[in-house]
């Protein structure tokens, strides 16, 4: 099976909890009918080159990506992290992905968000949300 190859991406600033946020999104190419899951991913403050980490996870998992800023101090990147999330939420459809499928991961502690974000999401009664821990292995498996 040939993975898909990313088609475009665009940067796209959000109103965060004290001011606007940077995020990036990445289009794969359509294979078949069927809508794209939304992936909201968090590179860790580590992450070497985080473009080229949400290309190939783009290109490998065929997801549309919504990708945040690296982390920042803890709190403001939760509060920032709330916000993307929610926006992901109310715009997947736009986003040319499917909003019934709403997926977050992370790196590092990109990660560590991720899954604060999802337990305040299952508090709080939002929307499914799957968080996926080992996106990585994950890709892998599903591209054998």
């Amino acid at each position: 099976m040939t993975s898909p190859r990313v088609t475009r991406s665009a940067a796209v600033q959000l109103r965060g909890a004290s001011g606007p946020i940077w995020a990036r999104i990445y289009w794969p190419a359509r294979s078949g009918a069927r809508t794209p899951p939304l992936l909201v991913f968090f590179p860790g403050s580590g992450s070497n080159d985080p473009d080229q980490e949400c290309r190939e996870i783009c290109r490998r998992g065929g997801l549309v990506i919504l990708a945040g800023p690296t982390a920042t101090e803890h709190d403001q990147a939760l509060a920032d992290a709330r916000a993307i999330v929610g926006w992901a939420a109310d715009h997947a459809a736009e986003l040319e992905a499917d909003p019934a499928r709403l997926l977050i991961s992370g790196r590092g502690d990109g990660l560590a968000l991720a899954v604060e974000v999802s337990q305040i999401a299952v508090q709080e009664g939002w929307p499914e949300l799957l968080l996926l821990t080992d996106l990585i292995t994950t890709l892998e498996r599903t591209n054998r």
